[in-house]
């Protein structure tokens, strides 16, 4: 299977641009990146929750491993898991803290591009914060 990354936002860090596809709703969260076989370079994948809160999240049928950022709800890092790996499964990773968003991007990614803790996010598209 090959990713449907519909594209509905920029996040932007720097100078650096990720193009996202939201997962807003139980179903595309629960989903996630699970069963696709690989997540373009420098895109992600950005989960949305309607309250803050502490979400797990696990490498169900991940075919790739993950980094994933922890965000609070100004797109502030909170922390980051690195390297989450396919066969971690069924291991539940967890924010250090409450968070309102989850970006998913391919490990490494966070290493590659200095991406440290207290730094803030900005998102352009086409939903509303």
């Amino acid at each position: 299977q090959v990713l449907d990354l519909e594209y509905l936002g920029t996040l932007k860090i720097g100078s650096l641009s990720i193009p996202v596809s939201i997962a807003d709703d139980p179903e595309e969260r629960e989903l996630g990146l699970s069963g696709t076989t690989f997540l373009p370079k420098n895109s992600g994948k950005l989960f949305i929750f309607n309250t803050p809160g502490k979400y797990g999240f696990w490498m169900k049928d991940m075919n790739y491993p993950l980094d994933i950022i922890w965000l609070d709800g100004n797109l502030k890092i909170l922390g980051i898991t690195a390297n989450a790996l396919p066969s971690s499964y069924p291991n539940v990773f967890y924010p250090p803290n409450e968070v309102q968003y989850a970006l998913e991007v391919n490990a490494g990614f966070s290493t590659t591009h200095q991406l440290k803790q207290n730094q803030l996010m900005t998102f352009s598209g086409n939903l509303s914060f």
